[in-house]
């Protein structure tokens, strides 16, 4: 803290407002105390182009907040303690096919559980518990069957596990995961909500063509069972170039169906046949100096996009969506309730898009933590 000295003729702080100031600040940020995490897989056998494998994912954390934010009716003035952790475990293997490419698949487990007070927002309450199947899936890998294509230039999977489209900034599975939250209907996936302990769309259909250079292409139907995205089912084009001076692609995605009564909850009936676009180029100029870094996209209300150049070794040429800001489909939960994740920081401000970011946590700095449901300033 800064007091004025005699004949400087600089200002004098107030420390009261300092100490508000930061306290409010401090609130904003979550404090991740302690985290552990562990991902293992044993081989158990590998003969004759057959291997099994022992998996093994699993992480935890305690978390605390200064404050406690009112945001579903059930938290009050004062500061939230609160711990998460998830145990994934299963079983991967692959056989290969004489001449006809390979077979691979998983079988997995995940218990995901929150303990304490629950999250600072509410979201989850303390006394989650869930074991559920979290990747089940089969599918096939063409080898060199196809060499105009590339090494396995044909991948067929089906079942349930995590997908993404492209780098992900539109689709990296499902991970979204409430408690007990009383919202008007059963959204509780588990709790873990910060550790995103699920992650896997329920059923999918998914062809990729191409290998890992040159022209390439996926085909997928997905469907969510997460009810915070109104169990969303959508199909997905994309194509793309990939070369060592960057990437190029174009997608398309096109909303098939919802859940109607967790749609209007959430506000996502527009999702049923809603069509999204994105239009993506990524460059990577082989070092870090002048005019290179990493173009961040902030979305907006209607479709374009502004981005800012932040330091880094690639460079995301551009970036555009259609419906953008309050239509992408399947984006975290910080893109339409606000919960506790808030980071003043700068940096990290593009993770509740860009402006967004800055006037929610200009908003709760303003507000009384605990304050009633509905007497709060909603952020834009």
């Amino acid at each position: 803290m800064c007091c004025e000295k005699a004949g400087t003729g600089r200002p004098k702080h107030n420390n009261k407002n300092m100490e508000h100031t930061m306290k409010h600040t401090l609130a904003c940020t979550l404090a991740l105390l302690f985290s552990t995490t562990l991902t293992q897989a044993h081989e158990l056998y590998n003969q004759n182009g057959t291997t099994l494998n022992a998996d093994l994912e699993a992480l935890f954390g305690v978390f605390h907040s200064d404050e406690s934010y009112n945001q579903a009716g059930n938290r009050q003035p004062g500061s939230s303690n609160w711990r998460e952790g998830y145990v994934k475990y299963g079983l991967s293997g692959s056989q290969a096919l004489a001449d006809s490419g390979a077979l691979y698949g998983a079988v997995n487990l995940l218990s995901s559980a929150t303990w304490g007070d629950g999250d600072a927002a509410g979201l989850t309450l303390g006394d989650e518990r869930r074991t559920a199947f979290e990747d089940l899936y089969l599918g096939w890998r063409s080898a060199n069957l196809f060499p105009a294509l590339g090494e396995d230039g044909i991948d067929l999977s089906g079942g349930r596990q995590v997908v993404t489209l492209g780098d992900g900034f539109l689709i990296q599975g499902d991970p979204v995961n409430l408690g007990k939250v009383d919202l008007g209907a059963n959204f509780d996936r588990g709790g873990a909500y910060y550790l995103a302990a699920r992650k896997a769309f329920d059923r999918t259909a998914v062809l990729r063509l191409g290998g890992k250079q040159g022209w390439r292409g996926d085909l997928m139907w997905l469907k969510s069972d997460n009810h915070y995205q109104a169990d969303t089912s959508m199909a997905v084009t994309n194509i793309e170039h990939v070369a060592d001076a960057g990437t190029i692609g174009l997608s398309w995605i096109r909303g098939l169906d919802v859940d109607q009564r967790y749609a209007q909850i959430m506000g996502l009936e527009h999702r049923d046949g809603m069509d999204t676009v994105s239009l993506r180029g990524r460059g990577n100029p082989g070092g870090q100096g002048p005019g290179t870094g990493r173009r961040i996209r902030h979305p907006r209300p209607h479709g374009r996009a502004r981005e800012r150049l932040v330091p880094g070794g690639q460079l995301d040429v551009f970036r555009t969506a259609l419906d953008a800001h309050r239509h992408l489909p399947l984006q975290p939960f910080l893109r339409r309730l606000r919960p506790a994740v808030l980071w003043p920081e700068p940096r990290l401000r593009h993770l509740v898009s860009g402006r967004g970011g800055r006037q929610l946590c200009r908003a709760l700095q303003q507000e009384q933590p605990g304050a009633p449901r509905g007497t709060q300033r909603q952020a834009a």
